[in-house]
């Protein structure tokens, strides 16, 4: 899941049942055409250990390529630290 945020409220999510490895790239390229991003931030756990790290290593290259910080979190503060479902 790939959540929007603008003055710290949620104004878009996208989701897919596809792998990490196929949604991010296709999104990650409409999302760059879309918004000019002053910050990254991923999910860093819970969660699956090869989508956490495919997102890390997507995010970490469009930071360094695009000169956008990147930030880790936890999930838990991405959802107001109310159960994830």
């Amino acid at each position: 899941m790939i959540g929007i945020y603008q003055d710290d409220k949620l104004i878009k999510t996208y989701k897919s049942e596809e792998k990490a490895s196929e949604f991010l790239p296709k999104i990650l390229d409409e999302l760059l055409k879309e918004y000019d991003f002053t910050s990254l931030i991923y999910a860093n756990g819970p969660g699956s250990y090869m989508g956490i790290k495919i997102s890390y290593v997507s995010l970490s290259t469009l930071s360094i390529v695009k000169n956008i910080p990147l930030f880790a979190v936890s999930a838990f503060e991405l959802n107001g630290y109310k159960p994830i479902s």
